[in-house]
């Protein structure tokens, strides 16, 4: 989430640096979504480290 907003801010045109504040809460759907994402991104991780081999 944290890379989604800091592409974001770069692609409306900010030119300095970017500062992403994360907010989190116990059990809510963004946790859920981010969870996700992230074993997404590790699944690709490996997808990649085994295509490799």
């Amino acid at each position: 989430m944290e890379a989604h907003a800091t592409d974001r801010a770069y692609r409306i045109g900010q030119q300095q640096n970017v500062q992403v504040h994360r907010l989190i809460k116990r059990a809510t759907f963004e946790k859920r979504i981010n969870d996700m994402i992230d074993a997404k991104r590790e699944l690709a991780e490996l997808a990649a480290l085994f295509c490799l081999r």
